[in-house]
Parts: structure tokens; C-alpha cells; sequence
């Protein structure tokens, strides 16, 4: 077989080879590439795969005459762009597993994929994190969209190509929250409907580091930026949100920064826009009188029986509960997101 033959049938880029040239490597023709494989893997049962076209990091640490401990470096792949497709998984320069069984490769990967990602030495905050460092490095990292999820993956420690025939099996970890937001009318025989306007998250914390000594978020910075959640484009009217009985609606759905709202009780807040429609007169539809109005109510209420905070890897159900002339009702449910969702909200 030949070489690019294998590389197809393998999943690797031929574009570029790398082969290194000690005694303690092989070539075997190009029959033995380092692999990978990728799920999500709170539970056994939810091993699922990446979405497609899905770009992750990877970090390889060379071992020789020995396995995995924290003073390993970077020094075999250091930020090496890997694309699932789907199906297979690419990479270029293509690389190759020691052919002596005692040299062993430990790997680590977070996703998405940044070739400017921002590294630092572990529990520094400041210093960086370059091929020459040992351990695994923090990731400071800030929300763009609300719409990027951010995963990290377990360290897969000691492989040689007889471990799992070549193939590193990546299990990834959700970073960020996941927040589902729906909407209702309270009274559904009410002669009014309610229509959202917008809904938006206000003053977060949009950056902070990720600390890989125990996957926590630490030394919150920037500063605190408005998340919108939904907003009504008044030239579509199929994007219009309009509340008219009591079954609750989808609006959106969004991935913050998790963070504690007790830090900020002076801050961070839920604001809610939406008008109001009355029909004074059945048999007469010009009859109708409208406002609009806007309600913001601090996101620690909100979330009170959650904790007050969001955290890494939980999916959280709010639902808006509006009645005119009163204050917006909340009621929120929450679960851990790797049972129940591994999906990325720009698919």
C-alpha cells in the first residue's frame, strides 16, 4: 500500500511528513501515525462525538524510558491543529510513535482550535506557557458570541502504539455554561398577548483563566460586557416571540462565562423588553392599545436557587413568566450539561 494510499484510508494529511531521526523513533513506511479519536464523556453512556468540523489543540508530552508526571514538556506536538470532519481526523506534519515500547506519549487538547491561544504557566497568571515548560498549561480565555463552546479534555497519560492501536482517545469536558431560555404568559385567558423585544445578560465577567491544576475558573478580568441572549429583528416577522397562551416558548440559547453572582451583587443582571397588547373590543381589531416596557432584575435572584452563579459543565433552564404590571416570574431548573446536551450552538 502506498503512503497516500494509507493516508486515506487512515484519516491523515499527507501534505507533510515528519519523521523523526534519533534511534529512538521509526518510520515503518508511514504504516504507524499518532491518531486521534474524540468524545464528550461525562458517563459511559454519553460518549459522543465532537460535532463536525470541529478544530482542536493538541499538546503531546515525549516520555522516554518512562510515563506520565507533572514535569513533562511539550515537546513532541505543542498546539498542533487537528480537524474532525466528521469522519476522520487531520493534521499536518503527520507524527509517528516511538517504536521502542518503553518511550511512551502523554496528550492534552482544548478546543476550539486558536493558533494565538493565550498560555500560560500553571498558577503564574502571568507567565507564558511555551514547548520548554513542564505540565499542562492554563488557558486565559474570553466569550466572543455567547455561541463557542469551550472544551478541555482529559489527559490521556502513558500511550504506546499498542495501547489503543495508535489512536488517542480524546474525552473532552465542557468549560462554559450552557443557558436555555424560554418565555410564557402567566395568565393564559388574559385578553392581552406579550411580545419579547430582547432579552440580554448585563455586566459579565467575559474573560478569566482556567486553572489545569483542578479545571476551575480563577482571576476574573476586563471588563463587564452585556451578553445579548435575543433580539427581535423587526423586518422578519418569523422571529417574532409572541406569548398568547401558557405553554412556555423557546428563545435562545447561550454558553457565558460560568462566574459567582454573590461577587457581583451590584452587577450582573437579567433585562427582559417586551410589549404589551390589549383588544378593548373583540369586533373591533383597531381597538387594540399597546406599550412597551423593559424589566432588570439581578442575576443572584434569578439563580438564587442554583447558587447564585453558573458553573463549568451545567445546563440551566430559565423561563421567563410575564404578566402585565407585575414583576417577571423565573423559575430555573438545572442539570449537568454533558448528560443531557453535547452540541455546539453554531451548528
Amino acid at each position: 500500500m502506498t503512503l497516500a494510499a494509507l493516508a486515506v484510508l487512515l484519516g491523515v494529511s499527507c501534505t507533510e511528513i515528519e519523521k523523526p531521526g534519533d534511534d529512538g523513533w521509526t518510520e515503518l513506511g508511514g504504516d504507524r501515525p499518532v491518531l486521534f479519536h474524540s468524545s464528550f464523556g461525562t458517563l459511559a453512556t454519553k460518549s459522543e462525538p465532537l460535532p463536525n468540523n470541529t478544530y482542536f489543540g493538541v499538546f503531546a508530552f515525549y516520555q522516554p524510558g518512562g510515563t506520565w508526571n507533572n514535569n513533562r514538556k511539550p515537546d513532541f506536538m505543542f498546539n498542533q491543529e487537528v480537524l474532525f470532519d466528521g469522519t476522520d481526523y487531520t493534521y499536518t506534519p503527520v507524527r509517528y510513535w516511538p517504536s521502542n515500547v518503553e518511550n511512551t506519549l502523554s496528550f492534552w487538547a482544548y478546543s476550539p482550535y486558536d493558533p494565538y491561544v493565550d498560555l500560560l504557566q500553571r498558577g503564574s497568571k502571568t507567565n507564558a506557557y511555551t514547548s520548554n515548560t513542564a505540565n499542562t498549561p492554563d488557558i486565559r480565555f474570553t466569550v466572543i458570541d455567547g455561541h463557542t463552546d469551550f472544551l478541555y479534555s482529559n489527559i490521556v497519560k502513558s500511550q504506546t502504539y499498542a495501547t489503543n492501536s495508535g489512536i488517542v482517545p480524546f474525552v473532552f469536558n465542557h468549560a462554559l455554561s450552557l443557558i436555555d431560555v424560554r418565555a410564557e404568559k402567566v395568565d393564559p385567558d388574559g385578553k392581552y398577548t406579550v411580545t419579547l423585544k430582547s432579552v440580554s445578560f448585563k455586566d459579565l465577567y467575559m474573560t478569566a483563566i482556567l486553572k489545569s491544576s483542578d479545571w476551575t475558573w480563577y482571576t476574573y478580568s476586563g471588563a463587564r460586557q452585556n451578553l445579548p441572549v435575543w433580539e427581535d429583528d423587526p423586518a422578519d416577522d418569523a422571529d417574532d416571540k409572541v406569548l398568547s397562551h401558557a405553554s412556555s416558548i423557546p428563545v435562545e440559547s447561550v454558553m457565558p462565562l460560568p462566574q459567582d453572582f454573590n461577587l457581583n451583587n451590584d452587577y450582573a443582571k437579567l433585562r427582559v423588553e417586551y410589549s404589551v397588547s390589549y383588544l378593548n373590543d373583540p369586533l373591533d381589531p383597531s381597538s387594540v392599545r399597546s406599550y412597551s416596557t423593559f424589566r432588570e432584575v439581578y442575576l443572584k435572584e434569578v439563580f438564587l436557587y442554583a447558587g447564585s452563579s453558573w458553573t463549568k459543565n451545567s445546563h440551566y433552564v430559565l423561563t421567563l413568566k410575564i404578566i402585565p404590571g407585575n414583576p417577571i416570574q423565573f423559575t430555573v431548573s438545572w442539570s449537568d450539561w454533558g448528560d443531557v446536551f453535547n452540541y455546539s450552538l453554531t451548528d
